[in-house]
Formats: C-alpha cells, sequence, structure tokens
C-alpha cells in the first residue's frame, strides 16, 4: 500500500503511552466516529461506525524533548491527527485471532488538541444589584489637620 495521508478526529481512548530508548515514541489509541452532513447541512453520527485507530507519533531521535507537548493529552481528550494510514496484524484476545487494522503514523506537530466548539455567546448587560444604600464612612484625620497657614 502506498502511503496514504488520512485526518482522523477522535476522542483519546487510553491514556497515552511514552516510550523512550532507541526510538522516542507515544502511542495513542485514537476512537472516532463517521459522520455525513444531512441535508440541512448539519452533521449527524452515522450508527455503529465507530472506529479504532493506533496512532504512533515518531518523536526525534535524539532527544525525547520532541514529544514534551504532548504530555497534556489525556484519556477522553478530543484530538485531530494527521499522518501516513498503515496496515497492521492485531490478535483478538478473546478468539486468538489475527485480524487486520489499520494505523497511523505522524509527528508531534501532525496532533491537535481540539477544543469545543462554541456555537454562539450571547453578552448580556450586568444587572444591577439591589443592596442597601451605603452610609459614607467619617473621615479621620491626623494631629496636624487642619493645616496651619
Amino acid at each position: 500500500m502506498a502511503n496514504q495521508e488520512i485526518t482522523v478526529t477522535g476522542n483519546i481512548g487510553k491514556t497515552p503511552v511514552f516510550k523512550s530508548g532507541e526510538h522516542n515514541l507515544v502511542e495513542i489509541f485514537l476512537i472516532a466516529e463517521e459522520t455525513r452532513r444531512d441535508d440541512s447541512g448539519q452533521l449527524q453520527t452515522i450508527n455503529g461506525s465507530t472506529n479504532a485507530y493506533p496512532v504512533t507519533v515518531w518523536g526525534n531521535s535524539e532527544s525525547a524533548d520532541s514529544l514534551e507537548p504532548l504530555k497534556v493529552l489525556q484519556k477522553g481528550m478530543r484530538i485531530t491527527v494527521t499522518g501516513n494510514f498503515r496496515p497492521q496484524l492485531w490478535t483478538d484476545e478473546a478468539s486468538g485471532e489475527v485480524k487486520p487494522s489499520y494505523g497511523i503514523n505522524c509527528r508531534p506537530s501532525d496532533v491537535s488538541l481540539k477544543l469545543n466548539r462554541i456555537e454562539s455567546i450571547t453578552m448580556k448587560p450586568k444587572r444591577e444589584q439591589a443592596t442597601a444604600p451605603t452610609v459614607p464612612q467619617q473621615q479621620t484625620y491626623g494631629d496636624d489637620y487642619p493645616p496651619s497657614e
């Protein structure tokens, strides 16, 4: 299979695993749902279309510092990954059957954190607080008051 680039947005399914040594890398298990736009333009999730992608983020081989920005990633966070689509085999623990799957290889700069989408913000004027009228405090003066002329 030729190098095919893919962009996937989904949630991190397990705590990312950082590995250092000969190769510095992060393994991320990404869970994504397939969506389509309906006639009104709204995104609709297709039932039963949940896919899991093992993502390998390759850091600089000389230093693990290239992976430092990814240490903020945690299970459940929504991210977007762009990378090369690669075939791989995995063994089903329940049945022992070897099954094909697809993973993603990428660089740290190809991983971005997705923030919640804000549809609209309504600004409202500050409400006046109904408080009791304040009594002015008596002003105190030092020994040299009133100033002598």
